[in-house]
């Protein structure tokens, strides 16, 4: 995602960070419960907030929908790929 210079500095601005000032030093179990807050639980939060929010004419429906056609389609690319590795590595076998 392509950010602009406003943007980062409005997140910076909520941050609490001064524009020239270098962000702390954290230990290591700081970095990773900040890489997974970052990257699994926020992103998780905001999927089930967009799945509740009110929507008129049935469109929360639709998202569903989408979001669950997409959770498939994931599911039987994974898979699929899966199988053709396990025929590659049956017929490299033979």
């Amino acid at each position: 995602m392509f950010r602009t210079k406003e943007m980062r500095e409005r997140q910076k601005r909520e941050n609490g960070e001064a524009e020239n000032e270098r962000p702390a030093k954290r230990s290591l179990w700081q970095k990773i419960a900040h890489v997974v807050y970052k990257f699994l639980y926020t992103p998780c939060k905001e999927m089930v907030q967009t799945l509740c929010k009110k929507r008129s004419h049935n469109l929360r429906r639709l998202i569903v929908i989408q979001f669950c056609l997409y959770t498939l389609y994931l599911f039987s690319l994974e898979f699929g790929s899966l199988l053709y590795l396990y025929m590659l590595k049956v017929t490299c076998k033979t």
